[in-house]
């Protein structure tokens, strides 16, 4: 055997090497960014039982969450602190929003998770789009304009 075909058989071996090399690594990135999502999906899990055991703790914050999403009224009937739970609850649902928004941008949970989210009737109720222009003031930009655009301007 001479020189020459050793150094083609090592070659040969080094390329097979870096070949299996790669897909350990893809394996690998695909595992990590399975854990990832699942971690995402269990942290909007325990924000929303977090969210309803909250207001389904308090009798009158029940009845606020009633008022907002289930009859759909304005906030302009409520007292001010009725009020002031309607704005709060607007901004607890904003903030996971934000969050879910944030891990699709960041490539961690897929565009159509979103739905997950922006599918909640209220987003649309008179109460949150009252709420809006002074929840929004507390998010980021992007996400803002992210949400005006999938919901309309009557909320921005």
């Amino acid at each position: 055997m001479d020189w020459n075909m050793i150094g083609n058989l090592a070659q040969a071996i080094s390329g097979i090497a870096v070949v299996i090399s790669l897909l350990y690594l893809a394996r690998q990135m695909r595992q990590g960014t399975a854990t990832a999502r699942a971690a995402a999906y269990q942290s909007f899990a325990e924000q929303q039982g977090a969210f309803t055991i909250a207001f389904l703790e308090d009798p009158r914050l029940t009845s606020v969450f009633h008022r907002v999403v289930v009859k759909r009224e304005s906030m302009t009937t409520f007292d001010d602190l009725d009020k002031t739970a309607a704005i709060m609850m607007c901004v607890l649902q904003a903030r996971i929003y934000d969050t879910m928004y944030r891990q699709v941008r960041d490539g961690i949970l897929n565009p159509d998770d979103l739905s997950l989210i922006a599918n909640i009737t209220y987003l649309n109720s008179p109460a949150w789009k009252e709420a809006w222009p002074r929840v929004s003031q507390a998010l980021s930009p992007d996400f803002v304009a992210y949400f005006n655009e999938r919901h309309g301007a009557e909320n921005g």
